[in-house]
């Protein structure tokens, strides 16, 4: 299972023109965009930092990944699930480099 959610978060970042949920590059960093606005106006929207989050990780866009999710986790507790996509993004680029995931796991 989480193999599938590692090849899931490579395969939407190598597309092209479309996200994992079908949606077009463009239409996911519109959505991104609404999220962040959301999340600039009020920094408790749980829902906007999942979507931010899902967002960023359909784009592949690490830096703004981890600082997404950094915020998130200083604002709520983040879910079983939540943390093993941000491991196990963490883990795919760091070619499995374990030391890399200290930053994570503090």
């Amino acid at each position: 299972m989480m193999d599938m959610e590692s090849d899931s978060m490579s395969s939407s970042s190598s597309s092209d023109a479309e996200g994992s949920h079908g949606a077009t590059r463009e239409d996911t960093l519109a959505q991104a965009e609404e999220h962040r606005q959301r999340l600039a106006a009020n920094s408790y929207d749980y829902d906007a930092h999942v979507g931010y989050v899902r967002c960023l990780r359909d784009l592949g866009e690490l830096a703004p990944l981890r600082s997404a999710r950094e915020a998130f986790a200083a604002a709520f507790p983040l879910t079983p699930q939540l943390w093993r996509e941000w491991i196990d993004d963490e883990k795919a680029l760091a070619g499995q480099d374990v030391r890399a995931l200290g930053s994570v796991l503090q």
